[in-house]
């Protein structure tokens, strides 16, 4: 079986149509989806997620169980279509310091619902949407939208970039940064994980791409891009709402424990919240329901043996799900691991026969509904399942060496990866098909002079023999 096959088995499960009729006739609905078990709940939850089109914001504990929860959604639907909303502060309580990688993942939320998807899947949890973020109509007054095809006047662009915080620098790096060379702009969006390089001609934006910024190479192109500051931090932002006041009506709410959310909201912020509520449709998918559903749905899902490396256990099982008609099917995060139990498996019961495939999933289940018993790798080797979230614009050893390369002083030795060691000699505007671009000069035996592209840094280094 492939990830393809088990999703569309949950998008074409028996229960998915009927709570998607009842969400449709009941735009501000309250349902229950009872008996969900482990990674089965976020299955039935993508298969829903598929067929009633719109926001859906996932409603969790805490950080951490919202990680897993993002990341299983990740590995299931469109992952540029997933996103996780934290608090944008690191994790102390003596003092509020901004997480760059948080800022990051809030600004990208607020992006794309600024976009209006189809659909999308936003993982939150209570700490989080205790934070207030710049309302839609703040928010709109402080992007820029640009379009390939379109004209601008760069010195316009300068001046926003500048008005709202953004640094002007030689080379970017991190966001909150941008860089004009001629016809080249820069320009590091607190709403994206890489800066974007737009290309203009006279005054026509020609190109938008984004691009590493270890490398400079091209990753992504774009016919439009919005840039966003850091809409934390700016004192002309006027009115802050939480995010579920944003969300568009008829949005669809997932409350995994909607009493410990309340709770966790606090005075403060409870009575915005609970007052937003009636707006939306409601699903509780916890073992008990607290906001009075209209409509409860009863799923027989359960919770798979604790194996703890017990292999004969697993052999005992499959052969025992194989009896009542259930499917076995065992989850991998690396093809090594599906062959390592293959070879344990082949060794201890040649005979219990199992499905496999390559998906990441944190907690197995059964589903007695579709006699389907789902197990992960990680939970049978009895392994810690790390969840993995963007490192937002966390500076890598190669940001390190951009910046050592523009700390160069002529006469400094540095080495090409085709041509070897030379002298650096600054930096020098050069015409390239038309185009004004900066380059390196560097001076070889002989007077020889080799230009290098600012857009090929990847290829020098200094050099230190």
């Amino acid at each position: 079986m492939t990830s393809k096959e088990l999703i569309q088995r949950y998008r074409t499960h028996p229960a998915i149509p009927e709570v998607a009729d009842f969400l449709h006739l009941h735009p501000e609905g309250r349902a229950h989806l009872q008996g969900l078990s482990g990674s089965g709940a976020l299955l039935v939850a993508t298969g829903l997620v598929r067929s009633q089109e719109g926001v859906h914001t996932f409603i969790l504990g805490d950080k951490e169980e919202a990680a897993y929860v993002y990341n299983d959604f990740q590995n299931l639907l469109d992952p540029e279509k997933v996103m996780l909303f934290p608090t944008p502060f690191k994790h102390s309580r003596d003092e509020r310091v901004q997480d760059n990688a948080n800022v990051l993942m809030r600004a990208e939320t607020l992006d794309l619902l600024l976009k209006k998807p189809s659909w999308m899947v936003i993982v939150t949890y209570a700490e989080a949407l205790r934070e207030p973020v710049a309302s839609s109509r703040s928010l709109k007054k402080h992007v820029v939208e640009l379009h390939t095809g379109d004209t601008y006047d760069l010195s316009f662009i300068n001046e926003f970039l500048q008005e709202f915080h953004f640094e002007r620098c030689d080379f970017v790096t991190r966001p909150g940064e941008f860089a004009i060379r001629g016809g080249i702009l820069d320009v590091f969006s607190f709403s994206a994980d890489m800066p974007y390089r737009l290309e203009f001609f006279g005054d026509e934006l020609e190109s938008i791409r984004q691009f590493d910024v270890g490398t400079q190479l091209s990753v992504k192109t774009f016919r439009k891009v919005n840039i966003l500051p850091n809409v934390e931090e700016l004192d002309s932002v006027e009115t802050r709402e939480s995010l579920v006041a944003m969300l568009p009506i008829h949005s669809c709410l997932w409350l995994r424990d909607a009493r410990l959310t309340l709770e966790q909201l606090g005075d403060d912020h409870r009575p915005a919240f609970e007052a937003a509520l009636p707006q939306y449709r409601l699903l509780e998918y916890g073992a008990h329901a607290h906001l009075s559903p209209q409509y409860q749905r009863v799923f027989r899902q359960q919770t798979p043996p604790f194996f703890r490396k017990n292999f004969d256990l697993l052999a005992t099982f499959v052969h025992t799900q194989k009896d009542a008609g259930t499917q076995t099917l065992v989850t991998f995060s690396q093809g090594k691991q599906m062959e390592r139990l293959h070879a344990i498996m082949q060794d201890i019961d040649p005979d219990a026969q199992f499905a496999s495939v390559l998906l990441s999933l944190h907690e197995g289940f059964i589903d007695n509904d579709l006699r389907l018993a789902v197990l992960t790798d990680h939970q049978i080797f009895e392994r810690y399942h790390r969840f993995r979230l963007k490192e937002g614009y966390h500076r890598s050893q190669q940001t390190l060496t951009i910046k050592d390369l523009m700390s160069l002083k002529k006469g400094d030795f540095v080495t090409h990866i085709d041509y070897g060691v030379g002298r650096f000699d600054g930096l020098q505007r050069v015409d390239n098909n038309g185009k004004i671009q900066e380059a390196l000069r560097i001076v070889y035996k002989d007077n020889d002079i080799l230009y290098v592209s600012i857009h090929s840094l990847h290829r020098i280094a200094r050099f230190s023999g």
